[in-house]
């Protein structure tokens, strides 16, 4: 990827293998992100999500000097790879609470 600057003053990231898409690289400042996602969700998730991830699956950004940018097609994969794991994961916990009350319900407790 390469960065490149316009008159309009926007970045964008230029993929050279998907030049069609290039609106979704344009990088997008971290305090607009949430604009760029259904919800609004404070600043703080988004950060979250970044640094930790949301089921395993973490927000891609990168810095240029020191702020903090993402892109449109970074918050599609997000939301797309959160959409894959989310009902794997609510089954997996729904098992183990159900395995936990059978056990707790054996014991008489």
């Amino acid at each position: 990827m390469y960065i490149s600057g316009n008159t309009t003053g926007k970045v964008h990231l230029l993929n050279t293998h998907d030049p069609q898409d290039s609106d979704l690289d344009a990088a997008i400042p971290w305090p607009h992100v949430p604009k760029h996602i259904p919800g609004r969700p404070h600043n703080n998730t988004i950060l979250r999500w970044a640094n930790e991830g949301y089921n395993g699956v973490r927000l891609k950004t990168f810095h240029i000097a020191s702020k903090r940018f993402t892109t449109r097609r970074y918050i599609q994969e997000f939301q797309d790879a959160c959409t894959r794991v989310a009902p794997e994961n609510r089954g997996v916990q729904q098992s183990a609470r159900t395995a936990e009350d059978a056990t707790l319900d054996a014991m008489g407790i």
